[in-house]
């Protein structure tokens, strides 16, 4: 039987799910312009531009694909208000370019899923787990601990696999969101157990004279680019690390988004800055751009965000750019516990297994407000 899975960037979530006719100027309306969608709109799917008619509503028409990206709040039977995308064993799974296993997935997860609907609701036709960076924990001057040198921030209620295990040396795998600055703010990390390589995912600068890096991380080694064209501009580099550098083996194309090959429809999450107005938004490595209908809660196209979690519905051009659907800034900064089911260690596990969703997390899964001391 397929297991449905919750992600938290869903067009169905409980904030999301609001009448259209309710936005005012305030609120943003039809392209930040101040104007309030024409026409009653009795709840809508999150403002994906589809409307809903009850239980089994999609935010697309049967038999076609969108992908959806965020953060996984959880694995049950029924996700009310939450989109449930249904897998089961057979569902492909990656991990970082890896293969894996949907007994892989857990709670605090980022994911990539290319998703497709049916008359029993939406599919994954496969899964990516996209990690911002895996590596070696190091201790930061202050208090705090950073990968492979990069700083990591936990957003609120971000979960932590075994927390006293989480020393200098030991190699681990982070989800999460980077700020605009690059900053990675983590809502999952975990250890990696029997990891031999570690793995970064952002942007590549090449400045004259100096290393390649990526987000601040020296690269060196088969520093190449991927070949062909992706959405993106993030790209996945594997390899060892040096103590110095990541030794790169290869350089691949950010698989958060490998599905625009075959749908242009999107919901995501990230953290943005800027301001439509100024056309200076960017979410996953993704220009984003208000259309003439764009929905806005909790901004206007004047105001200027500043590291502020959203959830854009929208479609992909084939420059990489998101036209912007909807785009919802009224989400709280960190996780949202209660929206977060709890099962054995946070992970995906068989129905025979499964706890129910409000039990306390078990020892080895815990949410956090703060980074332990390393």
């Amino acid at each position: 039987m397929a297991d449905p899975l919750c992600v938290d960037s869903n067009p169905l979530a409980r904030r999301s799910a609001v009448s259209l006719a309710s936005v005012s100027p305030g609120d943003g309306g039809i392209g930040g312009t101040g104007r309030a969608p024409a026409g009653p709109e009795d709840g809508g799917l999150g403002g994906t531009g589809v409307r809903g008619d009850g239980a089994g509503a999609l935010p697309v028409a049967r038999g076609e694909s969108m992908g959806i990206v965020g953060v996984v709040t959880g694995f049950a039977s029924v996700c009310v208000n939450g989109l449930e995308v249904h897998i089961d064993d057979a569902t492909p799974v990656s991990e970082n370019g890896r293969t894996a296993h949907v007994g892989n997935l857990a709670v605090g997860q980022f994911l990539s899923i290319d998703a497709r609907a049916t008359a029993g609701g939406l599919r994954a036709s496969d899964i990516a787990i996209v990690h911002l960076i895996e590596g070696p924990l190091s201790a930061r001057p202050g208090g705090g601990f950073a990968v492979m040198g990069q700083p990591i921030e936990l957003l609120e209620n971000a979960r932590v696999d075994d927390p006293g295990a989480l020393t200098p040396g030991r190699m681990v795998k982070v989800s999460g969101m980077r700020a605009p600055d690059g900053q990675i703010r983590a809502t999952r990390i975990e250890l990696a157990h029997g990891l031999n390589e570690v793995s970064v995912l952002g942007d590549i600068t090449r400045n004259p004279g100096e290393p390649a890096n990526i987000e601040g991380l020296r690269l060196r080694g088969n520093v190449v680019a991927p070949s062909g064209t992706a959405p993106s501009t993030q790209v996945l580099a594997r390899g060892r690390w040096d103590g110095e550098s990541l030794v790169a083996t290869t350089i691949a194309a950010d698989p958060t988004f490998r599905f625009t090959s075959h749908t242009d429809k999107v919901v995501l999450e990230a953290l943005v800055s800027g301001s439509l107005l100024d056309g200076n938004i960017t979410a996953c490595g993704l220009s984003v751009k208000g259309r003439e209908n764009t929905v806005l809660k909790g901004v206007t196209a004047a105001t200027r965000l500043d590291v502020r979690r959203v959830r854009i519905s929208g479609y992909l051009d084939a420059n990489g750019t998101l036209g912007a659907e909807r785009i919802d800034a009224d989400l709280p900064a960190g996780l949202d516990p209660a929206r977060l089911s709890v099962g054995q260690g946070g992970r995906r596990h068989a129905p025979a297994q499964r706890h129910d969703a409000q039990r306390d997390s078990p020892p080895g899964d815990e949410l956090l407000t703060s980074v332990p001391g390393p």
